[in-house]
């Protein structure tokens, strides 16, 4: 599974791979084919 998020200038890598791994596990919790 892969996650997902939008950077914007002042994002830092870790902030943005912690986003990621949010939406990833949002989506696969609402157990429905959802792309993430």
């Amino acid at each position: 599974s892969i996650g997902f998020a939008l950077a914007w200038e002042n994002a830092s890598v870790e902030a943005l791979l912690e986003q990621a791994d949010r939406n990833m596990y949002l989506v696969k919790n609402q157990r429905s084919k959802t792309i993430s």
